[in-house]
């Protein structure tokens, strides 16, 4: 049987509340999650995938960044969903926006409030929310980084994200990648519980809220996309 909602939910909540910290150190030095799967899947997995998985990691911090340097600006109001340890928040909170940084995972939140500053934690409002349950509030530009591809229905992502931003940058996990398709099949090497989106359902709900694609980037065996409303394109 499929899990319902919130039981994906749930146990999305409870992997991250564990592990955001270790994860958190994809940013810096590695990673100290625990995975889910068997312990020789892990073990396998950190001596092959992980390292690649770190590099391609860095290429999209790189990615955000510059997005954040060409875009955010003082006085601008921005949402940053899945802050996780509040690397962006903090950025974006520094360049002087207005920063919403939401999180289903409370640990998420106390950890992003000890990585501000106080000058940054005033540019900042902290409120757990799930984006499979409520819209995010009204802002000038979201990102979504890391967050779809642990969320199973992208329809429900986009209806409560697109219509309160002009400008969304966010990724997700081809489904037409080999790679996906492997993990997909066979369970036990899916080790962190992602789901993958199909690209043309992507383009579609993009185009369903009256956006447009204005970047595109591989990312490792997915995407990462900077989505405008077309109005704003203009």
């Amino acid at each position: 049987m499929e899990p319902s909602g919130v039981e994906e939910s749930s146990r999305a909540r409870k992997y991250w509340e564990e592990n955001i910290g270790s994860f958190s150190g994809f940013y810096d030095h590695g990673s100290d999650e625990r995975l889910n799967g068997p312990p020789v899947v892990s073990w396998l997995y950190r001596r092959t995938a992980l390292p690649i998985e770190k590099a391609f990691m860095a290429r999209r911090h790189d990615l955000v960044c510059c997005f954040i340097d060409e875009t955010i600006r003082s006085g601008m109001v921005v949402a940053d969903i899945g802050c996780g340890n509040g690397i962006y928040t903090k950025i974006m909170a520094a360049k002087g926006a207005h920063v919403h940084a939401i999180d289903f995972a409370e640990a998420a939140l106390d950890l992003t409030r000890r990585n501000l500053t106080p000058k940054e934690l005033g540019n900042v409002s902290l409120a757990r929310v799930n984006v499979l349950d409520t819209a995010i509030p009204k802002v000038d530009v979201a990102l979504a980084v890391g967050v779809l591809p642990y969320i199973k229905s992208a329809a429900t992502f986009f209806q409560h994200v697109m219509p309160s931003t002009k400008i969304l940058l966010f990724n997700y996990l081809s489904r037409a990648n080999i790679l996906n398709v492997i993990r997909q099949k066979f369970d036990v090497l899916n080790v962190r519980g992602v789901h993958c989106h199909g690209d043309k359902e992507i383009q579609n709900l993009i185009q369903v809220h009256e956006c447009a694609v204005s970047r595109r980037h591989r990312i490792a065996t997915g995407f990462l996309i900077e989505a405008r409303k077309i109005s704003a394109a203009r």
